[in-house]
């Protein structure tokens, strides 16, 4: 990517380069537009040693449009919310 005045030249490896006014990268963490952007990763991504994990259970009472959320082990937050 060579970003000039007004565009963006975009090179890709199986098209002819094309210019555009915008670049999104929306593809995660990681980013690899943020690294032909940049030549690196972001310097604001800074690593909290935390993990998430999203899923699935039945439910024994009907929660409508609410989910339930629960932190552990020490249970630093719960809550409902409105999806």
């Amino acid at each position: 990517m060579q970003q000039d005045t007004n565009t963006v030249l975009v090179s890709f490896e199986n098209a002819a380069p094309r210019r555009f006014d915008l670049v999104v990268g929306a593809d995660g963490l990681h980013s690899v537009v943020c690294r032909l952007a940049f030549n690196s990763e972001p310097a604001a991504l800074h690593p909290l040693d935390v993990l998430n994990a999203w899923f699935t259970v039945p439910a024994e009472v009907d929660l409508g449009d609410w989910y339930l959320m629960y932190n552990g082990p020490a249970a630093a937050a719960s809550g409902a919310e409105r999806t």
